[in-house]
């Protein structure tokens, strides 16, 4: 399996333009509204409340990406991150910024850190999950695998399930990180898009994605196949499952780049309705609905029940692809590959806000239910946010309406 890192998603965007791919939000004849506009942003006064740059000295906003996302303690007032650019895994205040310690993660990270009951778990693009003492930076295990481990870790029950870029994901002891089970699909043959889709865990059944656009089943006890659904039959390329699935009342919504977004039954993967979207690179349950990022740079929230489109948002075309949405309060946090970092509201599709300090934002947000938003830059700077009365609390997170686990932040 080939895979690039420089520019995934900007590439993919003319590359699904030359072999007819498109979406059916926002084509000839759609008449889904366009409800976000930019021009009709609003005001919100929202600025860094501190900054730290992790990039090496020299290294300008143009420089590289930064995939790595940051895992936070709300209740000990600590953040935890770490950088593709240096070798090394940080914790900060998270009132003000100071360093609390650092320590070494060879060969850097472009994955998303989650805090664990005490631990701070992280993989690495060495091929190395860790998990470091959250308080002292103590590393409390090692677990190597073949690839880098991009998608965030998560947990279910006792045990802690990764994504690596071999087309394998591996069960390891929550506690000592001992291996317990693992599958493994065959690399395609083909160009695949860089990254995977994390896994999501309900009812006992462990539902992931792999480059050649196949989801799978297995249960989250051995690991055995409980079924496989294959989601771009008809593609030659850009197969790749990156979108992770998302559960709601009882549906699994799952998409391929290619092939569409599909509603499927969770313990046989029959299909109950499938939507040309192509190009969905990211997916988020919130609220009852479904909320997808296309790589054309368009924000949909879509009608679980039918998978019809109730809004979009067009990004500026500078943007480029959406790359995560993060629930905050009413608002959706939306980082883009070569824009902004945006705020956009879940019910109408407005855009309120947005923060760009040049580069973009490949590394998805870290929301804490406080309301504090904390979000590395391509740039490899870490910005901190703190909209305080301006937004509500967090809702606790029901998972079957999210297929977000106890790792989430």
């Amino acid at each position: 399996m080939i895979r690039s890192v420089a520019g995934p998603l900007t590439a993919l965007v003319g590359a699904l333009a030359l072999v007819g791919c498109g979406t059916a939000f926002g084509v000839a004849g759609d008449e889904t509204p366009l409800t976000g506009r930019t021009k009709n942003m609003q005001a919100v006064p929202i600025d860094p409340i501190w900054r730290v740059d992790l990039a090496p000295s020299g290294v300008t906003r143009k420089d590289g990406q930064q995939l790595a996302a940051a895992a936070y303690d709300p209740q000990g007032g600590r953040v935890w991150v770490g950088s593709a650019d240096r070798a090394w895994f940080y914790a900060f205040r998270a009132s003000d910024g100071h360093l609390l310690w650092k320590t070494p993660l060879p060969g850097g990270t472009s994955g998303r850190a989650i805090f664990d009951d005490g631990q701070v778990v992280v993989g690495s693009d060495g091929g190395e999950v860790v998990s470091f003492a959250g308080a002292t930076g103590e590393v409390k295990w090692r677990y190597s695998v073949p690839g880098a481990v991009v998608a965030a870790p998560e947990v279910s029950g006792d045990t802690l399930l990764v994504v690596d870029g071999t087309n394998a994901i591996y069960a390891l002891d929550r506690r000592s990180g001992a291996w317990r089970w693992q599958y493994r699909r065959e690399a395609p043959g083909r160009f695949a898009l860089y990254g995977e889709a994390p896994p999501t865990v309900v009812g006992g059944r462990v539902h992931v994605g792999f480059s050649d656009g196949v989801l799978v089943t297995l249960s989250s006890k051995d690991g055995a196949v409980l079924w496989t659904r294959d989601l771009a039959p008809e593609a030659e390329q850009f197969e790749d499952i990156d979108a992770r699935a998302v559960v709601i009342d009882g549906t699994l919504y799952a998409a391929s780049v290619a092939g569409g977004l599909y509603a499927l039954r969770p313990a046989t993967g029959e299909v109950v309705w499938t939507r040309t979207v192509r190009g969905v690179v990211v997916m988020r349950g919130y609220h009852g609905d479904l909320f997808a990022g296309i790589d054309q740079g368009a924000i949909v929230r879509i009608d679980p029940e039918t998978g019809r489109a109730r809004w979009r948002v067009k990004l500026p075309e500078h943007d480029g692809s959406p790359t995560a949405i993060e629930p905050m309060g009413k608002l959706l946090a939306v980082s883009t590959a070569t824009g902004a970092l945006r705020l956009i509201d879940a019910r109408s599709g407005r855009p309120v806000w947005h923060f760009a300090p040049g580069g973009g934002f490949m590394a998805p947000a870290t929301v804490g239910r406080d309301g504090s938003l904390f979000a590395l830059a391509n740039a490899g700077k870490f910005f901190a946010f703190r909209p305080g009365a301006l937004l509500p609390p967090l809702p606790p997170v029901n998972p079957l309406a999210t297929g977000s686990g106890r790792g989430s932040p």
